[in-house]
């Protein structure tokens, strides 16, 4: 049997995937987000929580299929670093490493050793309790230096078999049955991405005009899990016009699937940037369709957009959600169900996909 398990963080996205039977399982991590308890002062020290890290630690694991940072937002990477010196100190092996940093500029890594840590504090001291911890710095890469010597270490290391910056079009077969394919970003679309962060802006790294969610979020890595009749699309940040393509491209893949489990994208933004009601019409299948967010507590985004989900739902959508709240809430009402808070996993094979 094989599982996906969407984790429950305070912002960003926690993924881990199990291929195979107990004995000769294989693991795959997308994207570390971490959780928050919630917080009572500023001062409080809360201890924060690694789910990719835990799963490795309960599971004893010894050996990870693939690893995959989805787009260089600290939502997506906060929880990394923990990993990797987890794996360091017991001697785990990662098959893959996909690392999307490369691209950058770097200016990107150099912005704010000193002004990034002021805006941080501001920030805190403004907002205190209504935001997140580690959410606030989604622009603040003052700790990607650090990170990206990490993963040169391990790497030095061997304890990477490969390491791959944007790996389009990357596929990889987990089993006779079971594909795993990179769909997005495709060429086009980083080069577009490339052209937006070379040159005259590039010079001024205070600025960071490159670093617009918008602009980092077009890097996102869309993933496609297929497996006989299931189909399950793991879209993270990406954008409406990444997402319209995918659908397009894999139009007859999901129209035949059984089973089709689709990752909201960027944690249900109702932005037109990211949400487009007639692209969530288009989808049809034979028969189950799923949809999960992964959304956290952060009142200052108030994700998932209640259009988004009460569209959605009226698709014919069976809709998933880590957090009860905001658009969840206005749909689905004040009582939570195992569907609507808390970790989310879900088991699949050829012949379905189901909760678990």
């Amino acid at each position: 049997m094989n599982y996906i398990t969407f984790n429950d963080v305070s912002a960003g996205d926690s993924i881990v995937v199990q291929f195979g039977e107990k004995e000769e399982r294989k693991i795959g991590l997308i994207d570390f987000g971490v959780r928050y308890p919630k917080r009572t002062g500023i001062f409080d020290g809360a201890r924060r929580v690694n789910p990719s890290k835990q799963f490795l630690e309960d599971h004893e694991v010894k050996e990870i299929e693939f690893l995959v940072i989805s787009h260089p937002h600290s939502d997506h990477y906060e929880g990394l670093a923990e990993v990797l010196e987890y794996c360091e100190a017991e001697n785990i092996k990662i098959k893959l490493l996909v690392n999307p940093f490369y691209p950058l500029p770097q200016s990107y890594f150099l912005y704010n050793k000193s002004l990034g840590k002021i805006i941080s504090a501001f920030r805190n001291s403004v907002y205190i309790n209504k935001i997140i911890p580690g959410a606030n710095g989604r622009h603040n890469n003052s700790e990607l230096g650090e990170l990206l010597a990490l993963i040169d270490r391990v790497c030095e290391q061997k304890l990477v078999e490969l390491r791959n910056s944007i790996p389009i079009n990357w596929e990889i077969k987990i089993s006779d049955d079971i594909s795993f394919k990179v769909l997005s970003p495709n060429y086009q679309e980083f080069q577009r991405f490339q052209r937006k962060t070379t040159g005259f802006w590039s010079l001024f790294g205070l600025l960071k005009r490159y670093d617009s969610g918008d602009l980092i979020n077009s890097l996102s890595i869309v993933q496609i899990i297929r497996i006989k009749d299931s189909v399950i699309l793991l879209t993270a940040d990406a954008p409406i016009s990444v997402l319209k393509r995918v659908l397009e491209e894999q139009k007859e893949v999901i129209s035949n699937s059984q089973f089709l489990l689709i990752q909201i994208p960027h944690h249900g933004s109702g932005a037109a940037a990211y949400f487009e009601a007639q692209a969530w019409s288009d989808i049809v299948n034979q028969s189950t369709k799923m949809a999960i967010v992964s959304n956290g507590i952060h009142g200052g985004y108030t994700h998932p957009h209640v259009n988004v989900i009460r569209h959605i739902d009226g698709c014919q959508f069976a809709v998933f959600s880590t957090n009860h709240v905001f658009g969840i809430l206005d749909v689905f009402g004040e009582s939570h169900t195992a569907n609507t808070k808390g970790v989310q996993k879900f088991k699949f094979d050829g012949a379905s996909i189901a909760k678990s």
